[in-house]
């Protein structure tokens, strides 16, 4: 019945809605539901009465409880987007949270300025190397800096965003939009993998903060079971471990969407019936007119004209020369009998 279940799901919802929002919401309204029957009948007593009940509660008692968590998941897939956001760090523009992102941002910079000084002291070109890579892959470029985010996953995507436009002058946020549909299956496949496991790691981040937030101070203020409370306080360590998690998942994210802006960003252009630029600065031309266009609705100059195709009385001309040649070389009868 549950493969079934799942069957049905999938093929209605997706995989990702499986891994993302469903078998973590399963869990964890599992667990609170046998923490709660534990504290309030004990659970083997819950169980006992659970199987006595006939079989017609027993379905509608499933029915509703797999509604709910359908019902959860959704909205907690739904709400992917936010949740991303949330742990990015992208905060509501209040004070606390303001003074607590500057604050943040802040610190980070001055990590990036730390490992800075350490590359520049540096013993050995290995190790100096070593170091710039984890300033590329976890903060934004130098000449960027002011962009720094709160939080390190913040960081790792940001670097990821402004990557196309260090290069090529593109801005992701509005480009991105209109290449997506023109990648090919597989690509698209290498690189949701690569989100779905981020949000599956977020999920299990938030959903393990939220279960130990909600229910270690009901434990300590109802009731003596402190071995109860202990464990549910292991939802903070498995927290962090899932945002850890995450993070390095970030950075394969990253590193996923780098190579799909090298390779495929002349696709668009070619859709777009747009010139395929010959150099660098006018590469950076070209998709600053576009971003001009797509974001602020700026004209974009006419391509220019194709070379003219030679006129058709000169093909005329040649074909008549071709057949007179031909002709001239091929012996006549008088000859062919000699």
């Amino acid at each position: 019945m549950f493969s079934t279940l799942l069957q049905e799901l999938k093929g209605y919802f997706g995989r990702d809605f499986l891994l993302v929002a469903f078998f973590p919401v399963l869990l964890f309204a599992g667990l609170s539901l046998a923490l709660y029957l534990e504290v309030t009948r004990g659970l083997g007593a819950a169980l006992a009465g659970w199987e006595n009940l006939p079989a017609l509660p027993q379905a509608a008692g499933i029915t509703g409880a797999v509604v709910v968590v359908v019902v959860a998941a959704y909205l907690l897939y739904n709400g992917q987007y936010v949740i991303i956001r949330l742990f990015e760090g992208y905060w509501p523009r209040v004070r606390p949270f303001l003074w607590l992102r500057n604050r943040r941002a802040s610190l980070h910079r001055k990590r990036w300025e730390y490992l800075d000084q350490l590359a520049k002291q540096a013993s050995t070109a290995t190790e100096t190397i070593e170091i710039q890579a984890e300033q590329l892959a976890f903060y934004p470029p130098p000449n960027h800096l002011d962009k720094m985010m709160p939080t390190r996953l913040g960081n790792i995507l940001r670097a990821a965003e402004i990557y196309p436009y260090e290069r090529y002058g593109l801005d992701a946020a509005v480009i991105w939009p209109r290449l997506r549909p023109l990648l090919q299956p597989e690509t698209m496949a290498l690189l949701e993998d690569r989100k779905t496991t981020l949000t599956f790691m977020l999920s299990m981040c938030l959903l393990s903060a939220a279960f130990s937030l909600l229910w270690c101070p009901v434990l300590a203020l109802t009731t003596d079971r402190w071995d109860l409370f202990l464990l549910c306080a292991l939802g903070w360590p498995l927290a962090w471990l899932c945002y850890q998690n995450a993070v390095q998942s970030a950075v394969a994210y990253g590193e996923q969407l780098r190579a799909v802006f090298d390779l495929h960003r002349h696709d668009l252009l070619k859709a777009l019936n747009r010139p395929i630029p010959t150099d660098a600065d006018a590469e950076r031309k070209e998709w600053l007119r576009l971003s001009r266009f797509f974001y602020r609705n700026l004209p974009l100059p006419a391509p220019p004209p194709a070379p003219p195709s030679p006129p058709r009385g000169w093909e005329r001309v040649a074909e008549a020369l071709a057949d007179y040649l031909e002709k001239r070389a091929r012996p006549t009868e008088g000859e062919e009998q000699r």
